[in-house]
Formats: C-alpha cells, sequence, structure tokens
C-alpha cells in the first residue's frame, strides 16, 4: 500500500498533465515525446511536487525559508483559487489539519489516476492494436 499509493497519485498526475501535453506540439514525437512533455512542462506534477516539498519542509521551523520558496514555486503552476489557498492561507497547522490534508492530495491524485485508467482502458484494443 505504502508503494501503490504513490504510484497511483503519480501516475495519475502525469496522466492530467499528458491529456494537455500531447497537443502541444501538435502530436508529434509519439507517446514517448508527449508523456516526456508531460513530465517536464506540467503544471500539475510541478504543483504537487513543490506542495508535498513545502509541506515536508514546514515540518522543521528551521526550513521556513525554503518551505516558502517551494510554495512560491507552487503557485506558478496552481491553475484554481483552492490549488493557490492550499500555498498560501490554508496551510495546516494542527495533526488533524495535517491529515485531512494528506487525504485530501491523495484523494485528488486518486481521481486523476482513475480517469487515465479509464481513458487508457476505452483506448488500449486501439494503442495495441
Amino acid at each position: 500500500m505504502l508503494v501503490l499509493l504513490p504510484a497511483v497519485v503519480l501516475g495519475g498526475l502525469v496522466f492530467a498533465d499528458w491529456t494537455q501535453a500531447r497537443h502541444w506540439n501538435g502530436g508529434g514525437d509519439g507517446f514517448a515525446g508527449q508523456l516526456g512533455a508531460a513530465i517536464e512542462y506540467g503544471d500539475r506534477l510541478h504543483y504537487v511536487g513543490h506542495l508535498l516539498l513545502g509541506r515536508t519542509l514546514d515540518l522543521c521551523a528551521c526550513a521556513e525559508d525554503v518551505a516558502a520558496e517551494q510554495y512560491k514555486r507552487a503557485q506558478w503552476h496552481g491553475r484554481t483559487a483552492r490549488q493557490l489557498a492550499l500555498v498560501t492561507s490554508d496551510r495546516p497547522r494542527t495533526p488533524a489539519e495535517w491529515v485531512g490534508d494528506g487525504a485530501g492530495i491523495v484523494a485528488s491524485g486518486a481521481r486523476w489516476g482513475r480517469q487515465g485508467t479509464l481513458w487508457l482502458t476505452a483506448r488500449l484494443p486501439r494503442l495495441v492494436g
């Protein structure tokens, strides 16, 4: 479970970015190029990466400046008001808030993973055959 959950979240983020990245260069470079573009330029993946680094660094008061820098970088990739609030005003402070925050991040990634799985399942016969 400790390996599967992060893999589902990461895969969901990459898929969410890939659904847009595949159109960035007119569909060229094939699947591998499109996937690489999603990983390199995808806002969702980078947003969550900076958010998680900020949250991790927030656990130690000695890393306050570095955590603030990660939140600032996450803002560049944030697309929604909720995403921006998570890196500005809605940071967890209590243990219960930390648990809820982590669960929300995992649930969001799992939703993207589910969407990616459904999309891939519907198209797999065409991709393979």
